[in-house]
């Protein structure tokens, strides 16, 4: 007992203002936590001997016991806390910066751009490059058009200038030269082409050897219609108030006449040597043919030597298809349909009257097509006698 209590109290000596490194004094800290006076020093098993080269070293680095009193222990624990303390926080800030640097870098790359430096938020306006006078007229002429068709327009009373617009041009004399289609106007020469189709449908169905007065009066009658499908009211007016200009349309559509029976009698010439059998024969033989087939009309039935199914000779249909509906730009297959639906009965003699002056042509035994005309004059008692009954 009492040499351990001598050991005990035997001092150490000590060197308060020694410091030592963070490592060792973290090993010393953690056991003087289990218990700081659980050393060999205070419980006198020391070997003096055995340390004495220990603590010599340790005098010789300056390190060696440093608590004297459990006040040193809290107080250097303290103190490292509050060492820990700062250092976290230098590492904290360390860290901070190191996470600025880029957004820092980002905003010297972007010195160009607006900053909005407060939280609420405010309109950045920034100076646009002048427009060019082209782009700017574009731009001006774009918006009108755009806004003339967003609000339709104010209703307004018919004045003086809307009368004078819907006057007619004058007419240029030299137009009326020679009455030629071709010297007319853009306008005024559809207006006679439509005008043309109309009259011929009303010669085919109705008149095909009208008198003079009536082939004016058809005339009119068909340049008036094709006016109003037109919708051409300022040539219209012209017709009507112009006399030079109305003469030359007149004319230009009476052409009409002459132009269907030229085209009639010339398919009918084909067929007819064909469909008689005029081929291969002597000309008496067809001389005498052509006499048969003229007496009592006797070509138009279908069996002419035993004088069956009148109107039924295949001539008839052949030459109505070739001539009104050969295509989808025939007359009486487009807006004239409905005039040939039933087909007239003045079409039948019409087509017979062209079938008979092509055969008058053989009747020299050959064909001779140019001294016999489908005239007015020569045909139109044929065309007007009544049908057979």
């Amino acid at each position: 007992m009492g040499g351990s209590a001598s050991s005990s109290s035997a001092p150490v000596p000590v060197k308060s203002k020694t410091k030592i490194s963070a490592r060792q004094h973290r090993e010393d800290r953690s056991d003087d936590e289990e218990n700081p006076f659980r050393s060999s020093k205070v419980n006198g098993d020391i070997d003096l001997t055995e340390d004495d080269g220990d603590l010599e070293e340790t005098q010789q680095k300056g390190t060696y016991w440093k608590y004297t009193s459990i006040e040193d222990i809290h107080r250097q624990d303290n103190e490292e806390e509050g060492d820990s303390d700062n250092a976290d926080e230098r590492k904290y800030e360390e860290e901070e910066v190191e996470e600025a640097e880029p957004a820092s870098k980002r905003q010297r790359a972007n010195t160009k751009l607006p900053r909005i430096i407060n939280s609420t938020p405010k309109p950045v306006a920034k100076d646009l490059p002048r427009r060019k006078n082209g782009n700017a007229t574009h731009s001006r002429r774009s918006s009108t058009q755009s806004s003339r068709y967003s609000t339709p327009p104010p209703e307004r009373t018919p004045q003086q200038s809307d009368k004078i617009s819907k006057q007619y041009s004058p007419y240029n004399p030299l137009r009326a030269i020679g009455c030629l289609q071709g010297k007319q106007s853009p306008p005024s020469k559809s207006i006679s082409k439509i005008a043309s189709a109309h009259f011929r449908v009303t010669l085919a169905t109705q008149q095909a050897f009208p008198n003079g007065i009536d082939t004016i009066a058809f005339a009119k009658a068909s340049f008036l219609e094709a006016c109003k499908e037109l919708g051409a009211e300022a040539r219209r007016m012209r017709f009507e108030e112009v006399d030079l200009y109305s003469k030359t349309m007149i004319t230009i559509v009476k052409r009409g006449t002459s132009q269907l029976r030229g085209e009639l009698k010339s398919k009918a010439q084909l067929l007819v040597e064909t469909n008689y059998g005029f081929l291969n024969i002597p000309a008496e033989n067809i001389k005498e043919g052509i006499q048969d087939l003229l007496t009592l009309s006797a070509f138009l039935f279908e069996d002419p030597f035993e004088w069956k199914g009148a109107f039924r000779n295949p001539i008839i249909l052949t030459l109505l298809v070739q001539q009104w509906f050969q295509d989808r730009k025939a007359e009486a297959a487009g807006i004239f349909s409905a005039q040939f639906n039933p087909i007239p009965d003045k079409l039948i003699a019409l087509i017979a009257t062209a079938v008979e002056c092509a055969l008058v042509d053989w009747e020299s035994g050959t064909n001779s097509p140019d001294v016999n005309d489908l005239t007015s004059d020569k045909y139109s008692p044929v065309y007007a006698v009544p049908p057979l009954k």
